[in-house]
């Protein structure tokens, strides 16, 4: 009984604080209270619509500048590979016609 007795005494409350929050806002200084917040809220809405746009745009263009670098160093690291193939081809054909020398050479001596 106690029980149904406080949810009755909370709900009365309650109704008499939602009146009296509801006449107040309804009164000259409750629609100022109203106006100031809701230009409030607004500002803020677009301080931090502002913000992230500033924030996108400026992870977007350091993503554009790493990307830019990323793309540079993989060209010259692919130029150096390249480079350097083609170096050890010419050494390999160097050495083979060293050895074909050579064996030439071994040859001319062993006929004389």
């Amino acid at each position: 009984m106690q029980n149904n007795q406080e949810d009755h005494t909370k709900f009365i409350v309650g109704f008499a604080v939602g009146l009296a929050a509801g006449w107040w806002l309804n009164s000259e200084e409750g629609k100022a209270f109203r106006k100031d917040s809701s230009d409030k809220i607004n500002e803020f809405g677009a301080t931090v619509s502002d913000r992230a746009t500033n924030i996108s745009q400026k992870t977007s263009e350091q993503f554009d500048t790493v990307s830019k670098q990323v793309k540079s160093s993989l060209a010259q690291g692919r130029n150096y590979a390249t480079d350097f193939v083609n170096n050890m081809k010419k050494k390999v054909r160097m050495t083979g016609k060293t050895i074909d020398l050579q064996e030439e050479g071994e040859k001319f001596s062993e006929g004389l």
